[in-house]
């Protein structure tokens, strides 16, 4: 990278990125190109001069930097990310763009709250600002930081990192999405199709061997009696009867027969009592059966050993360890000196957040989301939590401390009780009040 890109704070225009380039290193027809149509995966940007320089400044908006955004990913979602990343460097010839103005730093990579939409920050620049061993380190990061459950797909981009392709990781992780896009197109396809109706006919009307679909109009009907058939009885009429009519014979005198009634089944004869058996009364009908008599479990029966000794209760656990939900809370016995948000809060949300991250790392507080199934964040609230999203906030560590950043929450994040600007890093200064939403997680900031 051969320009310093510094950020730029502005509470009503949100987070910016700024860089100053000389006027000779401009490459003005990428710029009236961008000018003119400004491509999904570069970030709006406006410029002025300034003593022969021009300056760029772009507005990154609801975009999040990818490094807050990184976690576990379903195959559908992995295959997105790498081709909303890797897709633009090769498609970019469109817009008289080159692949090494882009700045390639995972840094300096931008997606929205999904995760799918990747955005870049372009200098239009006509030497190149990036390497190809700054591209392959930024896809190596990526890799890093982003996983998928398909552990196959993993492995085969992970072998793509080696010798370095776009290409090749494109090949990888395209048929998913063709797949899935051929099956969506299938059931839009059959979705299209227009009902059929059946023909019109008239009510109580039969079809004619003409109009039969299974029958041809040259063919004559053709019946024949087989043996099982009964001929026709002298002195009755017969109807002319079709193929599919249900005949029904009647007596000479009109009225149907009634069928035969069922024969009654036998009576039972009685058994006599046998008179040696006592009478019993009628009160004693409702009386319970005795139960045996068992003996107490602290007998033995005779001539049988000696039972093992009951086993000891278990101890007790230290409750301060436990929470309500018997998830360990390690908040009272941590070490002294370890970064933490300690809960003042009055609801049931968990008393300490233990902060462990290395240098230059990234710690991702949010919440448990259902639908996704698996941890996405460092620490995450339960899944009843109120205004917490489900990528709320990240901790970062600097040279000059430990930072905490908004990552574009819906109740957003508050420290003693200013809102944060989203993608804007503030100190964290010992014993301020932190605010996740505006619905009672309150911590206290400990080091």
């Amino acid at each position: 990278m051969i320009y310093d890109i510094h950020a730029v704070s502005d509470i009503s225009a949100g987070a910016m990125l700024a860089v100053r380039v000389p006027e000779s290193d401009i490459d003005k027809k990428a710029l009236y190109t961008l000018l003119a149509d400004l491509p999904s995966y570069v970030l709006p940007f406006r410029y002025r001069t300034i003593n022969g320089q021009y300056e760029f400044v772009y507005q990154i908006g609801n975009r999040n930097k990818m490094t807050y955004m990184s976690g576990n990913r379903s195959p559908a979602e992995y295959a997105n990310m790498w081709s909303g990343i890797l897709r633009p460097l090769l498609d970019c010839g469109d817009w008289f763009l080159k692949s090494y103005s882009f700045v390639l730093d995972y840094n300096y990579l931008f997606c929205d709250k999904n995760g799918k939409d990747i955005g870049y920050v372009y200098i239009p620049t006509i030497r190149d600002c990036s390497t190809a061993e700054e591209l392959k380190a930024m896809a190596t990061e990526v890799a890093k930081h982003n996983h998928v459950t398909n552990i196959k797909m993993e492995n085969d981009v992970a072998w793509a990192l080696h010798d370095f392709s776009p290409q090749a990781i494109l090949n990888i992780v395209t048929p998913i999405k063709r797949r899935e896009k051929s099956v969506s197109d299938t059931h839009s396809r059959i979705s299209n199709v227009p009902p059929v109706s059946p023909p019109h006919q008239a009510p109580n009307d039969w079809q004619t061997p003409q109009e039969h679909p299974m029958q041809l109009a040259d063919e004559p009907i053709q019946q024949h009696l087989q043996p099982h058939e009964s001929l026709p009885q002298p002195g009755i009429s017969q109807p002319n009867v079709g193929m599919d009519d249900i005949v029904i014979n009647f007596p000479a005198d009109g009225k149907p027969a009634k069928p035969p009634k069922p024969a009654k089944p036998p009576k039972q004869p009685k058994i006599p009592k046998d008179p040696r058996q006592p009478k019993v009364g009628f009160l004693e009908r409702f009386k319970k059966p005795q139960q045996p008599i068992i003996e107490g479990a602290g007998k033995n029966p005779p001539n049988s050993p000696p039972r093992p000794p009951m086993p000891k209760p278990p101890t007790p656990l230290d409750d301060s360890l436990y929470g309500e939900d018997g998830l360990t809370q390690l908040g009272e016995h941590l070490e002294v000196g370890t970064p933490k948000f300690r809960y003042i809060g009055s609801g049931v949300h968990p008393p300490i957040i233990a902060i462990n991250i290395p240098a230059n790392g990234i710690f991702k507080i949010g919440r448990f989301d259902v639908s996704v199934g698996v941890q996405q964040s460092d620490f995450e609230f339960d899944k009843k939590a109120k205004a917490v999203s489900r990528r709320h906030a990240a901790v970062e560590k600097s040279p000059a401390g430990y930072c905490l950043v908004d990552v574009n929450s819906a109740a957003g994040t508050y420290i003693n009780g200013q809102r944060l600007v989203p993608n804007i890093p503030v100190l964290l200064e010992q014993g301020c009040r932190v605010s996740f939403g505006n619905a009672g997680a309150d911590y206290m900031w400990e080091e």
